[in-house]
């Protein structure tokens, strides 16, 4: 019996589209009324093997290729709008908060308020804390298992020009 060939990367594409229309259909109502964690306060950003996705308050703002990337016009991204509703990891498993390697699941509502669309980022190699949101005068520190996690070496250098700030902080 030989073993199972790989998968191609247009099979795992289709798996992953698979999977997500089956989490679309599972959780719908829950985005819609999903509460962001405070990780995802403030600027940050999430970087892939490809690219560097810019949020605000987890709303995706623009999307930067990586250098030697085919370059695209952020403001012309799809998932520009779309916001962060959780991390899928390896597994299948889902998680409210970032975990290393993970992939953002992006949703948006359609025009008709009916209709959403999921969407789901490549695998991060970091997560970072650009700028902490500001609440009148009081920082809120962001929180969630780090603020700057690595799965690898990420190529941006987002990192080097991030907010470090202890997680132990009070709110």
């Amino acid at each position: 019996m030989s073993a199972p060939s790989p998968k191609t990367p247009e099979q795992r594409i289709q798996e992953q589209k698979r999977w997500l229309k089956r989490l679309a259909a599972e959780r719908r109502d829950g985005w819609m009324i999903a509460v962001r964690p405070r990780s995802l306060d403030g600027a940050t950003a999430i970087e892939t093997k490809r690219e560097v996705i810019h949020l605000e308050d987890g709303i995706v703002s623009r999307v930067s290729p990586l250098e030697g990337e085919p370059s695209t016009t952020s403001a012309t991204s799809p998932l520009v709008g779309m916001r962060v509703v959780a991390w899928a990891a390896e597994g299948g498993h889902v998680y409210g908060e970032y975990v290393p390697g993970a992939r953002a699941v992006l949703w948006s509502r359609g025009p008709d308020g009916e209709q959403t669309s999921l969407a789901m980022t490549g695998k991060s190699l970091c997560f970072v804390v650009v700028r902490r949101a500001v609440t009148g005068s009081l920082t809120v520190p962001a929180r969630g298992p780090s603020q700057r996690q690595r799965a690898a070496k990420p190529r941006s250098g987002i990192h080097r020009a991030s907010t470090r700030a202890p997680l132990s902080q009070s709110r």
